[in-house]
């Protein structure tokens, strides 16, 4: 256990790549990308995640592929410290992606998954009233505050693994 590398980040929408230079620790962190359920590779994902004893996952939860990867990615690494960080859809996005959203929640839930739910309702009015440029600017917003979130979590663990 003592030879394990602090974190390895999974981002299953491949939205964080942008961000990736953001992430302070990153040479102690893999950073790697799922971006469809076809090239979801259950080998891939054990060998990528082999060192490391600390997961993070990335996703939205407003769709079907992304919410059977996530549960697919938790089913296969079980015996690792898995933190899901994800947001929820806006409501502009549709009923339909809010009830899978709210099914994965659930299923989360029953799991008793470590967890930090981002909930758009509360993104976009701080993105009103910050008064963003453009509607696709939000999405932009979210994933920097999901960018901040994960390096808050990554400086607030990485004590433990200092030499």
């Amino acid at each position: 256990m003592n030879n394990l590398k602090p974190f390895c980040i999974i981002s299953i929408d491949g939205r964080l790549n942008k961000f990736s230079k953001n992430f302070p620790k990153l040479n102690s962190c893999v950073c790697f990308s799922i971006d469809s359920h076809e090239n979801f590779n259950e080998t891939e994902l054990k060998e990528k995640t082999k060192d490391y004893h600390n997961i993070i996952i990335v996703c939205g939860l407003a769709g079907e592929s992304a919410g059977r990867i996530l549960l697919n990615i938790l089913d296969i690494l079980k015996d690792k410290n898995c933190l899901v960080v994800a947001n929820t859809p806006f409501d502009f996005e549709g009923k339909k992606r809010r009830k899978i959203a709210n099914e994965i929640l659930e299923i989360l839930e029953i799991k008793n998954i470590n967890k930090l739910i981002f909930y758009s309702r509360s993104f976009f009015k701080k993105w009103k009233e910050e008064d963003l440029d453009g509607f696709k600017n939000i999405y932009s917003f979210v994933d920097v505050q999901l960018v901040e979130t994960i390096n808050k979590v990554i400086e607030a663990n990485s004590y433990k693994y200092r030499k």
